[in-house]
């Protein structure tokens, strides 16, 4: 795991960030529109999904040469952007709290 915080850190942290302002365009939609309309969810989802596949794309087009490097780390792709997927589910769910709690409570 310490190994996987290093790579983190030094390479990916330009898609995190990008992943992270996603999050924060799709949480603007609830703030906007509320809890109670189902199209709402479905836009914001489609919004994190596209930015994520975005972000993959991304890494496989322009940065395609840093795969052997991991893989000589012993990292494959497939685990370190799940980890990153379930960093960005996190920090969605965090913000979407936040939204909720200034929304209902403010």
């Amino acid at each position: 795991m310490r190994q996987f915080v290093k790579v983190y850190f030094s390479f990916f942290t330009v898609l995190i960030s990008f992943n992270l302002f996603m999050s924060f365009l799709a949480a603007q939609l609830f703030l906007q529109q509320g809890f109670n309309i189902y199209g709402v969810y479905m836009i914001a989802g489609i919004i994190k999904i596209m930015g994520f596949v975005f972000s993959v794309l991304i890494e496989r087009i322009f940065y395609a040469k840093r795969m052997y490097f991991l893989k000589n780390l012993g990292l494959s792709y497939r685990r370190i952007f799940t980890y990153i997927f379930l960093l960005d589910l996190g920090y969605y769910a965090i913000i979407l709290t936040g939204c909720w709690m200034i929304r209902n409570f403010i």
